[in-house]
């Protein structure tokens, strides 16, 4: 989130908000809300610490926050949208073109779609009924929960969990789950780099499962 950090610079304090239907290039928050109404365009949005709101039907070139909620109203056409710390709330018949949640839970509503990764390090990611995601999903610690009839192009990936570096440390070592629905699609395959739980439909071989522990 480098780039976060260094667009505090020309940022502003207190709630910003983008009137129905308006056009904004780059808006920069150090703290306060971030509110875009319905019918929006918007280049960029860059909050250090705030929530986002985006109403429905809206364009956003791409969303970056340091801290705080996000959340994406139907029918809106995102680019990248990268949150170090906070939830991730996308509403139904949504395009993003990528997510990368450091820590926060995620959840996309149904018959959206995201067109490349989507990575989701801690927290819990819950796909709603019929959400297309054309590239990877991966998550470090959390939870992947995928209702009835996704379609999902890639791999599914669970990486290993980074060792604490000073022995009278524990790190947090629960098993997280991987629920896939009926219905589902898996083009790619799904590799464990440590113990999960998994439950798949029939429509999904267990031999897609590789596990490298």
């Amino acid at each position: 989130m480098e780039s976060v950090i260094r667009s505090i610079f020309g940022s502003t304090h207190g709630t910003q908000k983008v009137a129905q239907g308006d056009t904004s290039g780059n808006i920069c928050s150090v703290s306060g809300q971030v509110i875009v109404q319905d019918d929006a365009t918007v280049e960029s949005i860059v909050s250090i610490s705030g929530s986002i709101r985006v109403g429905s039907n809206c364009k956003i070139g791409a969303i970056k926050s340091a801290s705080g909620s996000v959340k994406i109203n139907d029918s809106s056409h995102i680019g990248k949208i990268e949150i170090a710390s906070g939830s991730l709330s996308i509403a139904q018949q949504c395009q993003v073109e990528s997510i990368a949640v450091l820590s926060g839970s995620t959840k996309i509503d149904k018959n959206s779609q995201i067109k490349e990764s989507l990575i989701c390090s801690s927290g819990t990611l819950r796909l709603m009924p019929n959400v297309t995601v054309d590239g990877n999903i991966q998550t470090d610690s959390g939870n992947i929960i995928i209702e009835e009839n996704a379609s999902l192009g890639g791999d599914i990936t669970f990486t290993e969990m980074p060792k604490p570096k000073l022995g009278f440390f524990r790190a947090n070592y629960s098993k997280p789950k991987l629920i896939i629905a009926s219905g589902s699609r898996l083009e790619g395959n799904i590799h464990l780099y440590r113990k999960v739980d998994v439950t798949l439909p029939p429509e999904i071989s267990p031999n897609k499962i590789i596990r490298h522990y």
